[in-house]
């Protein structure tokens, strides 16, 4: 929500978003990349070791959730009404609550994307690799996932290097998905 407010605002001129969101008023490019939904928790947590998390593993788990209302709905959607979300703190920004989960105060639900944010801030090890890390992601199963979207404000001239930049971000999108037809 914050990167489409400054998009709105005119404090910056393209964004790129998660979905689910709102892109009604808004010119876009869907890029072909998919988020992981899951939790980030510390190594310490009884839940660190596995390969995967249910819906079952979250029903007495302290969790953190981005306050974005339809994002709040696409998880309580995956669990179906089984597990009630016992939400301690809601938050604009991973980087947040890294204490908390590294102090394993609870678990924060998130894409796997902002653990490799998150990871790359407390270690230079090797991304998909919690070893060196005290924090780890742990995708959910069954697996839910996202996509990504460019956007930038619908009737609004834009600079010509900006332009420039969406044309060859829609060259390069155009060619991705000829070679993925073929």
């Amino acid at each position: 929500d914050l990167i489409k407010e400054r998009v709105d605002q005119g404090l910056v001129d393209i964004g790129i978003l998660l979905e689910p969101v709102d892109i009604s008023k808004y010119n876009h490019l869907r890029i072909p990349l998919q988020e992981k939904w899951g939790i980030i928790v510390s190594k310490t947590n009884s839940l660190a070791n596995k390969p995967y998390v249910k819906k079952e593993d979250l029903k007495e788990l302290p969790l953190f959730l981005t306050n974005r209302e339809i994002v709040q709905s696409e998880i309580s959607n995956w669990l179906k009404g089984d597990v009630s979300l016992h939400s301690m703190f809601s938050y604009n920004f991973a980087s947040a609550i890294l204490p908390f989960i590294q102090d394993d105060q609870g678990a924060a639900i998130t894409v796997e994307g902002a653990y490799q944010v998150l990871n790359q801030k407390i270690s230079f090890m090797i991304i998909f690799n919690c070893s060196g890390s005290d924090i780890c992601f742990i995708p959910f199963y069954p697996e839910l996932s996202t996509n990504t979207v460019f956007i930038w404000k619908k009737y609004t001239r834009l600079s010509p290097v900006i332009d420039r930049f969406i044309k060859k971000v829609q060259e390069y999108l155009e060619k991705s998905r000829s070679l993925y037809e073929k």
